[in-house]
């Protein structure tokens, strides 16, 4: 969707949000989106196991794999390299202060080679800083 929203193609979308969509999307699309709100917060079941991580019981190093996933909802620095990848690289910071980051100058969504949609984790402390 942020194609057709960024080539001026489609007027908007529904979707599901979160915290800095609207920061998120209008990096991906290349210009500033509003976010209006149909509907009041509601949760379900699909919100949580669309984001359950699990160690296999075939696993070789399950403590490991535990160690790995604790780090996604401690470590910030972590995050913004599987969220966003190398600063410089992938993206710029353009705004510490309020977390707003973009793709860095002479790149977009479909030119950077990194662009990360999974989002897990601890995903308030993803937007650097």
């Amino acid at each position: 969707m942020a194609t057709l929203l960024g080539a001026g193609n489609a007027f908007g979308t529904l979707a599901n949000s979160y915290p800095g969509v609207k920061e998120t999307e209008s990096t991906n699309c290349g210009y500033e989106l509003g976010e209006v709100k149909v509907t009041s917060a509601v949760s379900k079941t699909s919100n949580v196991t669309n984001s359950v991580i699990t160690i296999p019981s075939t696993a070789a190093h399950p403590e490991k794999a535990m160690e790995f996933i604790n780090l996604l909802y401690k470590d910030a620095d972590l995050l913004n390299l599987l969220y966003y990848g190398i600063e410089g690289e992938h993206y710029q910071v353009v705004d510490a202060q309020n977390g707003v980051v973009d793709y860095v100058d002479g790149q977009d969504m479909m030119s950077c080679k990194y662009v990360n949609k999974f989002k897990i984790g601890n995903t308030l402390d993803s937007v650097p800083t």
